[in-house]
């Protein structure tokens, strides 16, 4: 059926981002020197996305027998295969018509080949959505021109309309940032330039610096051989090499090439690198370890969130050495050729978790261990300075170091108590920052906890779902598979509110406009509603005082805070009881107070409840520790009232900075 083509599509291209690189790949592999993706009036109803190239064009043999027939392509053959100019074919799978689908509803396709007429073709992938429709009863136009209108040599033109989402000013930044890191820096493209433009947000045109690449002040080179043995080079040292001492087996992966480099994220080490707000802005952009397979980006290895090697669970368990993901930006390339089980998922999106993969894994993680020692000896070095000054090694603690120097009888420069009080900041910070990431982690943990047992009951449901559908298609009808696919596809969505709406489908900490009036219904509405019904607890929420609350913080701090003080009410509450939720604005903060109708807490109990490990439901208590800690993490705040006229039941109070802009973030 022509649906089936759907079907493939949506597993086959995850989003319009990942759709965008499939077919700059495409001009990639049809030997143009230059792409340019044309975002036009996108603010519009009749936005468009146009893609055109230089490259070898097809001819209409190659439009019929090749571009239109699902999953076929031109490129397929024995053994590896290699463009005219040499250039490792990057788009195996044929998968540029999907591509093109994922982005709008229709598509017009001219190009031409040397010497050949130029083609032109339309798609209506409506057309493809009837469920009963044949893929021969799809009709699609297509032409052959006498003479050529749009492409004088040789070349491609992608024009795209009807789009099936509105791209917004975040998502053109990502596309742009993704178009920037699709090359790796270190290889030659021979001449493939890409060119971003939008008529809408014409300030994010062009590829992202990497200038501060060359100012870091940690760095390594390596080049595994695939046996055994690695050559490195160090910043500012020789080239050194070393047999395999990472434990364990001999990575079979190979050969691969690393390069990495690390920075410090002090204010004074950064000033060192370049200007300190461009350079945190480049840090937050460009940190990560990304892989390249022939000089092309493999997604979503060294995105923003995409800690592949696991460094920040390192950093954990040895913070004063080990570096985290947002301290590095590396580079990883392998060949197609030599590491042939490399795989691609099925999606596009990654590798497959097989041994080669995890040999992977386990080598970079090696070669980042040369740069973080070698970092420890730098960091070392003011030690040294300090032992020179008072004859003996002076303390690693800046504290016990600063007693040494008042019981000292030597004269003490500005130098050292300066250097001794940017260790006891920098120890602050990092102490600071490990709070906030284990509070971060724990709030995770707490949803999670007690939210996974009813989604595997859900996931049993899918299942069964799931199964009945086969029934269904192997033979009983299309009635009874339509039906049970609709009551999938809703399972599935609701499943899916459920884990955005308590953020464990939010992996971004960045800070943003949060409605929270939004927030608490979708808390209410989409993420506790069964344990309301449950209960038969009726939950109102009421704004106070007519502004509209918003707050600028991380929507993930909003929905775990939610989530932890509004179950701790349901679990307090009677059967049909009603929980309160009161938002008011209150001059530069905002209010939110949960209050339930339960039995309440005493005074003695007030005093401990924010203490971690305390409850009185007979498991450890850790709800209200995290909430307090993710919110002050942030700039909030989190209390039990203690009001006078309150004779029953409990009030949780969370007083948030507030958002004095007219932006909301808002999923309705």
């Amino acid at each position: 059926r022509a649906r089936l083509l759907k079907i493939i599509g949506e597993e086959l291209i995850s989003d319009e981002v990942v759709a965008i690189i499939e077919l700059v790949k495409n001009a990639y592999d049809a030997d143009a020197s230059r792409v340019t993706v044309d975002f036009l009036r996108t603010d519009e109803n009749d936005a468009a996305i146009e893609i055109r190239d230089d490259g070898h064009g097809m001819n209409l043999n190659q439009l019929l027998e090749g571009w239109m027939h699902p999953a076929g392509s031109s490129k397929r053959g024995a053994g590896p295969r290699r463009t005219g100019k040499g250039r490792r074919l990057l788009g195996e799978k044929g998968v540029g018509r999907f591509a093109a689908d994922k982005l709008g509803r229709r598509l017009e396709i001219v190009s031409r080949a040397t010497r050949c007429k130029e083609i032109a073709a339309s798609f209506n992938w409506d057309l493809f959505d009837d469920e009963e429709a044949m893929l021969s009863d799809i009709s699609n136009q297509w032409e052959e021109r006498s003479r050529f209108k749009e492409i004088r040599d040789h070349g491609t033109v992608l024009r795209i309309t009807g789009l099936r989402v509105r791209w917004t000013e975040r998502m053109y930044r990502k596309i742009v940032l993704k178009l920037a890191r699709l090359r790796s820096p270190s290889t030659v493209h021979g001449g493939f330039d890409i060119e971003i433009r939008s008529d809408v947000f014409p300030d994010y045109q062009g590829e992202l610096s990497r200038d501060f690449l060359q100012e870091s002040p940690y760095s390594v080179e390596a080049d595994y051989d695939g046996s055994g043995k690695i050559s490195f080079r160090l910043k500012g040292q020789k080239l050194a090499h070393t047999p395999w001492s990472g434990g364990g087996t001999i990575p079979i992966c190979g050969p691969v090439k690393i390069r990495l480099h690390g920075f410090d994220l002090e204010t004074s080490s950064i000033a060192k690198v370049g200007p300190v707000s461009e350079t945190r802005a480049w840090l937050r952009q460009w940190s990560g370890i990304s892989m390249f397979r022939d000089g092309y980006r493999v997604y979503p290895y060294g995105e923003p969130n995409d800690d592949w090697l696991r460094l920040d669970q390192r950093r954990v368990n040895n913070p004063v050495v080990r570096m985290s993901n947002n301290q590095v930006v590396g580079f990883v390339e392998i060949c197609r050729d030599t590491n042939p089980q490399l795989l691609d998922k099925t999606n596009r999106e990654g590798l497959q978790a097989n041994r080669e993969f995890e040999d992977l894994r386990r080598l970079v993680q090696t070669v980042l261990q040369l740069m973080e020692a070698e970092r420890q000896v730098h960091r070392g070095v003011r030690r040294d300075e300090l032992k020179e000054r008072y004859g003996s090694s002076p303390p690693d603690d800046p504290l016990l170091r600063l007693e040494a120097m008042a019981s000292s009888d030597k004269a003490l420069s500005r130098k050292v108590l300066r250097d001794t009080i940017a260790s006891l900041r920098e120890r602050d910070r990092n102490d600071s920052s490990d709070r906030n990431g284990m509070a971060d982690l724990a709030g995770t943990g707490v949803v999670a906890r007690s939210i996974l047992p009813e989604l595997a009951q859900e996931i049993s449901e899918l299942e069964q779902q799931v199964k009945e559908i086969k029934t269904f298609v192997t033979g009983k009808g299309s009635r009874p598979a339509n039906e049970a696919r609709k009551s999938l596809e809703t399972s599935i969505q609701h499943l899916r509110e459920r884990l955005d709406g308590c953020g464990l489908f939010e992996a971004s900490g960045k800070r943003g406009s949060v409605d929270l009036m939004v927030e608490a219904k979708r808390c209410r509405d989409a993420v506790l509603q069964e344990r309301l019904l449950e209960k038969e607890i009726r939950c109102r929420i009421r704004l106070k005082g007519g502004d509209l609350p918003r707050v600028h913080l991380p929507v993930l701090t909003i929905r775990r805070a939610l989530f932890i003080v509004i179950e701790n009410a349901i679990e307090a509450s009677k059967r049909r009881g009603i929980i309160s939720i009161i938002l008011q604005t209150d001059g530069s903060r905002i209010l939110i107070r949960v209050r339930d109708h339960g039995k309440g807490i005493t005074q003695r109990d007030r005093n401990h409840v924010f203490d971690a490990g305390f409850s009185r439901k007979g498991q450890a208590g850790m709800g209200l520790t995290v909430a307090r800690a993710i919110l002050q993490a942030t700039g909030g705040q989190i209390s039990i009232s203690t009001r006078k006229q309150q004779k029953q039941g409990t009030t949780v109070e969370m007083i948030l900075p507030r958002k004095l802009s007219r932006s909301t973030r808002s999923h309705r």
